[in-house]
């Protein structure tokens, strides 16, 4: 259970580096359109903000995923889980 557990956490760590690297690979362009938007406006007294906080805390979701580790779900698997799920194909 626990290395099941330790699995888990890597597989987890490893999606957010993955999303972090594919996050600063992104060409920013409304930082760039900011720029020239304030350069251009600024002299006539208008701000131009690139990034800014559209919400006081990041959106969550309440979720329960399930997932199996194996390619098809085990006998000892499916013993486990509640109706309705355990009669799905997924």
């Amino acid at each position: 259970m626990k290395k099941q557990k330790n699995k888990n956490q890597q597989k987890q760590a490893e999606k957010k580096e993955q999303t972090t690297q594919t996050e600063s690979n992104l060409t920013r362009w409304h930082t760039i359109l900011g720029d020239m938007l304030e350069k251009l406006l600024s002299p006539v007294n208008i701000t131009v903000e690139t990034d800014f906080p559209v919400m006081s805390k990041p959106p969550r979701g309440d979720i329960l995923l399930i997932r199996r580790d194996t390619p098809q779900w085990t006998r000892q698997q499916l013993e486990l889980l509640p109706d309705g799920i355990r009669d799905t194909k997924a």
